[in-house]
């Protein structure tokens, strides 16, 4: 894999780290690390394969959703639910020790 490429996906990841943390909910794990790339990528090949995108001037033109689904998303998920883990570990430290904000 290229080296921009490795730059690029950490760099979205780390986004999606940030993102969870900032929301601060589990439920961000599933809206910010499955349903945006699940419907991206169903939705790339269902323009794909309704003759709304072509992509027959590649070289193997494969489903978007059989490397998506089993290998991104995961990712997404992992990255996301770090972020929201770290949230809750900080948030739980600092009202123990009496530091809360709120």
């Amino acid at each position: 894999m290229p080296l921009v490429a490795v730059v690029i996906y950490g760099a979205m990841l780390l986004a999606l780290a940030a993102g969870a943390y900032a929301w601060g909910r589990w439920k961000a794990v599933l809206w910010l690390g499955v349903m945006p790339w699940a419907a991206l990528s169903l939705g790339a090949d269902v323009a794909w394969w309704s003759g709304l995108w072509d992509r027959s001037s590649e070289y193997e033109p494969l489903p978007l959703s059989m490397f998506v689904i089993p290998i991104w998303i995961p990712c997404c998920s992992a990255a996301a639910a770090l972020g929201v883990a770290v949230r809750r570990v900080r948030d739980r430290r600092g009202s123990r020790a009496g530091n809360s904000i709120a």
